[in-house]
């Protein structure tokens, strides 16, 4: 018998922009729109999903654990643009992948976590710094390799641990770990400007609890992926089975919403063409919206 894996793009468009100073009412987001297949049979379990601001309509996502040390650059419809390779590093577990500012406030740049842990046997995790390359719509796929990478290397001082979920808080340039198996979900931060040279400690930032529906258990209630809007304003966090939205006012940190402000459970349907989705992120520009990418 033949399996054929077929990876999924959907996108949910956000309805209501507009914000007060003090949100109550819930935010809408549309009906789930498919907008194809992806394209590149090399991406066979992808596991982190981010949208360029760079590049506008580009999409760029990996492979779970024991791929090459590789990222893929897609555009919406699913479209291979590209394979970029990075030297001198290993894919040991790559669980999410976000762009943001660095250093360099000119440029963007490509994060990529190597933080998953199934077993907790790993003292210490990375994360990998790339300047983002040049993409356009429509080209020819590209094979390229990337010399250029900085690492950050950081450890919990709470114990070894799983985690799923990188985000960046473009504002701040501060990175957030969320935790996977925790009865209570656990927020951790690594400050900016991070070492490159130094094993950074990270910061219990906030422990909080995802509200749960009638059929939710475990695994179903893992966090596997999150993402915080290009403004920070925004921020999502997916299980299994939902996706949690939460909206920022102005003045809050990232921890504080997470962990006291209860958030709004916002389409996705987890149906057989979605199984075990692990990627999500926002669409920067037009629309505003989220994207998943089925694994």
């Amino acid at each position: 018998m033949i399996l054929i894996k077929v990876l999924l793009f959907t996108f949910f468009l956000l309805l209501n922009p507009v914000f007060t100073v003090a949100q109550t009412s819930e935010t809408t987001f549309g009906e789930r729109k498919n907008l194809g297949l992806v394209k590149n049979d090399d991406i066979t379990e992808a596991s982190g999903l981010a949208a360029s601001v760079k590049n506008k309509g580009v999409l760029w996502t990996h492979n779970d654990s024991g791929d090459e040390n590789r990222i893929f650059a897609l555009d919406t419809n699913g479209n291979n643009l590209g394979e970029f390779y990075i030297s001198g590093i290993e894919n040991r577990d790559w669980e999410d992948i976000a762009l943001g500012s660095g250093p360099d406030d000119s440029k963007s740049y490509i994060y990529i976590g190597d933080i998953g842990d199934n077993d907790a046997q790993y003292t210490f995790k990375y994360i990998y710094r790339i300047e983002e390359p040049t993409v356009n719509i429509g080209q020819e796929p590209v094979v390229q390799t990337i010399s250029k990478v900085s690492k950050i290397t950081f450890y919990y001082n709470d114990g070894e641990r799983d985690a799923e979920t990188l985000m960046i808080d473009a504002p701040t340039k501060d990175i957030y770990i969320v935790s996977k198996r925790d009865s209570k979900v656990r927020l951790y931060k690594l400050s900016y400007p991070q070492s490159t040279t130094n094993n950074i400690e990270a910061e219990l930032a906030a422990k909080f609890t995802l509200p749960n529906d009638p059929e939710e258990e475990k695994p179903f209630n893992y966090v596997t992926s999150g993402d915080i809007s290009f403004d920070g304003t925004e921020i999502l966090l997916k299980s299994y089975r939902n996706i949690y939205y939460w909206y920022r006012e102005n003045g809050k940190s990232i921890s504080e919403v997470l962990s006291s402000v209860a958030p709004q459970i916002v389409p996705f349907n987890n149906s057989i063409d979605e199984t075990q989705s692990e990627a999500v992120c926002w669409k920067p520009f037009g629309d505003r919206g989220y994207y998943t990418l089925s694994e």
